[in-house]
């Protein structure tokens, strides 16, 4: 619902806006997993300890939506039409059925382990896609824990501008008014992959006992 209200609003300075919104997200992973250790030392000396511990971050976050919530505004007034949840004429758009379906290859390795540039968030975006694919192909590789501490900064690095641009270039592919329509089918398409990556990764480990394949077929 976020990324749909931020193309609303900007248009030039777009990409800035999400970079600002994903720091964001980046500060609350830093601060939940610390977070959630102290809690779960408080809870643990009152007897509660895993469950309650995650209902507190669950009312944690349930404050945080209804503020989201009750302080998001449109720019647009609303249509007088039913918007439909799937609509197939976007993928006549040959630029969007391409970039949909090189999110949904892209996702099948995301998990397994900007706009300020002038040439535009696709190619930041292309850019931050092949740095991953390359990392992934030499994370098995890294057998020690400076080489891992390296993969991992690199990984972060890749794999936050991939999340942070993924949803820009939908914004310049049609309307603005359908924005929300097009980014909710690619990422429909985009999440088939992210939930079949993991799997596949974990049956090629149980068929060949060697991460290097995996990195091979992340890669």
């Amino acid at each position: 619902m976020i990324n749909m209200a931020m193309a609303h609003w900007f248009k030039k300075r777009l990409g800035l806006a999400y970079a600002f919104m994903y720091a964001g997200a980046g500060i609350g992973g830093c601060v939940f997993p610390v977070a959630f250790k102290a809690l779960l030392q408080r809870m643990s000396a009152y007897g509660g300890s895993f469950p309650w511990t995650m209902r507190i971050l669950a009312f944690i976050t349930l404050g945080l939506l209804a503020v989201t919530n009750l302080t998001i505004a449109r720019r647009l007034p609303p249509k007088p039409d039913r918007i439909p949840v799937i609509n197939i004429a976007e993928f006549r758009n040959r630029v969007y059925s391409l970039y949909v379906i090189s999110l949904f290859m892209n996702a099948l390795a995301l998990f397994t382990d900007s706009d300020s540039f002038p040439s535009g968030p696709l190619t930041v975006l292309a850019f931050a896609a092949l740095m991953s694919a390359i990392l992934t192909f030499g994370w098995p590789f890294a057998t020690n824990v400076p080489g891992f501490a390296v993969v991992a900064a690199l990984v972060g690095m890749s794999t936050g501008a991939i999340i942070a641009t993924l949803v820009h270039p939908f914004t310049r592919m049609g309307p603005v008014s359908d924005v929300g329509v097009r980014i909710g089918m690619g990422l429909a398409i985009m999440s088939v992959g992210i939930l079949a990556g993991p799997p596949i990764s974990g049956a090629i480990v149980d068929a060949t006992g060697s991460f290097r394949n995996v990195g091979y077929f992340a890669g």
